[in-house]
C-alpha cells in the first residue's frame, strides 16, 4: 500500500508542476470530441500550418520528441495527434502520415486557442 500511495502522491506533484499550457490542454481533452476547442477549429489550424517532414527517428511514436523538437514545448503532442488525426501516440510514425508530412500548426495560434479556455 505505502508504494501505491508513493506513486500516487508523485504522479499529483507532477501533475501540480506541469505548466498551466498543459493544464489547460489536457482539460479540453476531458470533453467530448465535438466541444474540444483544437477539434472545434481544426480548419482554423491547418490554415496556419507547417509541413514538416517526419525526418527523425526519435519522433517515432513520440510526438513530444517532436514537439520539444520544433516548438521547444512538448505539451503540445495532443494537439498535433489531433491536427494529424491520430488517435493514439503508437501511431504517429512515418507511415501513418500523408507523404511523412506533420501538420505543424504555428504555436503562437495554437496558444492563441489556449487563451480563450
Amino acid at each position: 500500500m505505502a508504494t501505491s500511495n508513493k506513486n500516487t502522491t508523485n504522479l499529483i506533484n507532477y501533475n501540480n508542476m506541469s505548466p498551466l499550457v498543459y493544464k489547460q490542454i489536457l482539460k479540453e481533452y476531458t470533453k467530448p470530441l465535438i466541444d474540444n476547442i483544437f477539434f472545434q477549429n481544426l480548419d482554423y489550424l491547418y490554415s496556419h500550418s507547417d509541413m514538416v517532414r517526419f525526418s527523425n527517428d526519435s519522433w517515432n511514436q513520440r510526438p513530444e520528441m517532436f514537439c520539444q523538437d520544433y516548438y521547444n514545448q512538448y505539451e503540445l503532442s495532443p494537439v498535433i495527434l489531433t491536427c494529424n488525426r491520430i488517435t493514439t501516440f503508437f501511431s504517429f510514425t512515418a507511415e501513418s502520415l500523408k507523404d511523412s508530412l506533420i501538420i505543424a500548426p504555428k504555436k503562437e495560434k495554437i496558444l492563441q486557442l489556449i487563451s480563450f479556455l
